[in-house]
């Protein structure tokens, strides 16, 4: 990755794309300007100020820049197009600002196959060339997913007595149950009885990828595994297109290292198993069939999507805005490399998608 330059004697002004509304004393929003626009992004009271302070153009605010990471939250507004720097031949954000932001060549080394799917599917996001995020994001997070077919939707979910079955495997039974809120249309989810989650708590998440011709035997082994391991919650994709989808079967844990253990015992348990391969996500095993991610936080969260927004969706989220704002694939730096820079400000590491 580019090295970020010393960025407190830059001059910045206010994103001249951008106006920003406040919708009552607690919320405020900048919209993106011009015809057919319907770009909304929520913004906290300490931007919403800067943004204002600088809609004449001056260095960054003292306050600012005594704080922590102060250059990196800089370079996040400009590449954001929140903020515009001033270069020699006029304001810039975006992709057209990265110059002025970092030096040195851009390099990655993308480790995996994992990490390899994640790249392809950022291409395959930068070739769409989509302007409305929204958009872009839902096609990056559904990168990897298998077309919907009539032979998939045949495919038969196990029933409540199966799956207890495998549970039994473990002799924990009783220690699991339904969640009372089932979403019957997406997932079959059991959970942990007598588990209370809290607000602050982390949540880390196991994908488990097979092939879904491979799913229904590998279920036994998972599900066993789980139930006989600190994992509070698993959920099972339900046909035709919960099955279609890379992350189709996923194990909660409140703790990491529980979390990386119980990935080894998979990883023997599923020798053989083809994967599937699940994009953003940081890989347990070279081969893709395992990996895992960390849900945000609720006050890391896209403000709007608080209690949705899950790890891959934070990710997409902030890479399609980095995408959009990140020039043409004509430019020195191209879109892809400013996506991956960008996720890096935000404490990811961008050659394994390891939260940092």
């Amino acid at each position: 990755m580019s090295t970020l330059r010393n960025l407190s004697a830059v001059t910045l002004r206010a994103s001249h794309h951008r106006r920003l509304i406040r919708l009552d004393a607690d919320r405020q929003v900048l919209v993106r300007r011009g015809a057919g626009s319907q770009e909304v992004t929520a913004v906290c009271g300490n931007t919403a100020r800067l943004f204002l302070q600088r809609r004449r153009p001056g260095p960054p605010p003292e306050p600012l820049l005594s704080g922590a990471g102060a250059h990196e939250l800089i370079a996040k507004l400009v590449l954001d197009d929140v903020l515009e720097v001033e270069t020699k031949d006029g304001f810039a954000s975006g992709g057209a600002a990265y110059p002025h932001l970092f030096e040195g060549a851009f390099s990655v080394d993308i480790k995996g196959y994992t990490g390899q799917l994640s790249l392809d599917a950022l291409l395959y996001g930068q070739r769409l060339g989509l302007n409305d995020t929204t958009l872009l994001s839902a096609r990056l997070y559904r990168y990897n997913t298998v077309p919907a077919s009539p032979r998939l939707s045949r495919w038969r979910v196990p029933s409540d007595s199966e799956i207890t079955t495998w549970l039994a495997a473990s002799g924990r039974t009783a220690t699991w149950q339904r969640p009372e809120r089932d979403s019957p249309g997406a997932w079959s989810a059991w959970n942990r009885s007598g588990h209370r989650s809290a607000e602050d708590e982390p949540v880390y998440k196991l994908y488990v990828s097979p092939l879904y011709e491979e799913l229904r035997d590998s279920l036994p082994v998972v599900i066993a595994t789980a139930a006989d391991s600190p994992a509070f919650a698993f959920k099972l994709g339900r046909p035709p297109f919960g099955v279609t989808r890379p992350d189709k079967l996923v194990l909660y844990f409140r703790d990491l290292a529980a979390l990386l253990e119980v990935g080894k015992k998979l990883a023997v348990g599923l020798a053989g198993v083809r994967r599937h391969g699940v994009p953003f996500t940081a890989a347990i095993t070279e081969d893709g069939l395992l990996s895992w991610g960390m849900d945000p936080g609720r006050h890391d969260q896209t403000p709007g999507m608080e209690h949705v927004e899950s790890w891959r969706w934070w990710v997409t989220n902030r890479l399609a805005v980095a995408l959009r704002n990140g020039g043409t694939s004509e430019s020195a730096v191209q879109p892809w490399q400013v996506a991956l820079e960008r996720l890096r400000l935000d404490g990811i590491n961008c050659e394994t998608f390891a939260p940092q």
